[in-house]
């Protein structure tokens, strides 16, 4: 009798892998956005035309920092850590503990 290999199991572990990378990448880019945001930069609230941007993310860094900042303020880094956080579950195959509600 043949052996019945897990593949779709693996498929799903790499799929898990793949989008705790990606998530992690994109936390990497908005935090750097956030933390090179300029107020020189152009944005939705400076409407200039710069010469040069000095946000790490170029102008959909600047764009995307400014509306974080004057949405959220310094709060803005907490879903940053958030991200960081699910995406480290999704790496090492840990489930997210439940939420429980005790009475």
């Amino acid at each position: 009798m043949a052996k019945k290999s897990n593949n779709t199991n693996n498929v799903g572990f790499r799929i898990q892998e793949g989008l705790g990378m990606g998530l992690t990448v994109l936390g990497i880019y908005i935090f750097l956005c956030l933390f090179s945001f300029n107020p020189i930069d152009p944005s939705f609230n400076n409407a200039t035309v710069a010469e040069q941007i000095f946000n790490i993310g170029g102008k959909w860094g600047a764009y995307g920092a400014d509306s974080l900042i004057m949405l959220f303020g310094i709060t803005s880094y907490a879903p940053i850590v958030l991200l960081f956080i699910y995406s480290g579950f999704l790496l090492t195959h840990r489930r997210l503990p439940e939420a429980t509600l005790q009475l």
